[in-house]
């Protein structure tokens, strides 16, 4: 069928949209940026007005898995684990306190943006590939260290790779190859 967004079709508040179950006059978020007067900041999960669906699950008695979700920064507590996404600073605090690094230890990097040119031997898209693969082992890890009985893992990359590289289909090759492998994985 006819895949639509809300409105305004924003990552700050479309994200928001579909883990709450409302628009944005409900939940609050309607741009990337968040406006008092004349001061600014870019939103995050401290203007949402609603609850989550893994919120409303733990309230319930079930546990969840949430990777990499925009506008999720800072985490709230429920019953499971989630590591930030997308407006998250880089190394962002994540439910439980030390998930992050605990994540590190067992799949290796695990960066919240790329990194381009960090590797001067590879190609352009590696990093992105990178950010990708970590996604997918950090759900994976997340997944059998907790048992949930829901999961939430985004792939910022599959939407990032049309903005940073426009109309270069060998990079959309080599992230959504990235993204299929990670899936067929977890």
């Amino acid at each position: 069928g006819e895949l639509r967004s809300q409105i305004p079709p924003w990552t700050p508040s479309a994200w928001p949209s579909l883990f709450t179950g409302t628009n944005p006059g409900r939940h609050g978020l309607f741009d990337f940026l968040a406006f008092d007067g004349y001061e600014w900041d870019v939103v995050d999960a401290t203007r949402l007005r609603e609850r989550t669906v893994w919120e409303y699950l733990s309230n319930a008695g079930y546990e969840s898995v949430v990777v990499n979700v925009p506008v999720t920064h800072p985490p709230r507590q429920f019953d499971g684990a989630l590591i930030p996404g997308y407006t998250a600073p880089e190394d962002p605090p994540c439910h439980p306190e030390g998930l992050l690094d605990d994540v590190r230890d067992a799949v290796g990097s695990y960066r919240v943006y790329p990194d381009p040119g960090s590797d001067p031997a590879s190609d352009d898209y590696a990093a992105h590939r990178e950010v990708v693969r970590s996604r997918g082992e950090a759900f994976t890890y997340l997944a059998d260290r907790f048992d949930p009985d829901f999961g939430f893992l985004q792939f910022q990359q599959t939407d990032t790779v049309f903005h940073r590289y426009p109309d270069d289909w060998d990079a959309v090759s080599a992230v959504y190859e990235a993204a299929d492998a990670a899936l067929e994985r977890v």
